[in-house]
């Protein structure tokens, strides 16, 4: 079986660690305003921390539908 070593390496790096929730979300919303894009915090399978990455567009998607029906 292969080492995760590597996975966890890539996932992890040059990204930003942050030690709550909190911090990670406050983050990724200023970066939403600022540029446009949805952004998410969440917590790292493999160290822990929290990060803030783009939102996956699937969910995007639904979230821009379920705004739309709301009016």
């Amino acid at each position: 079986m292969a080492s995760k070593r590597r996975q966890r390496r890539k996932a992890c790096d040059g990204k930003k660690r942050y030690p709550t929730h909190d911090e990670a979300l406050h983050d990724a919303m200023y970066l939403q305003r600022r540029d446009g894009f949805h952004m998410r915090a969440y917590r790292c399978q493999f160290c822990g921390a929290h990060h803030v990455g783009h939102m996956p567009r699937k969910n995007v998607r639904a979230m821009m539908k379920s705004r739309d029906a709301r009016g």
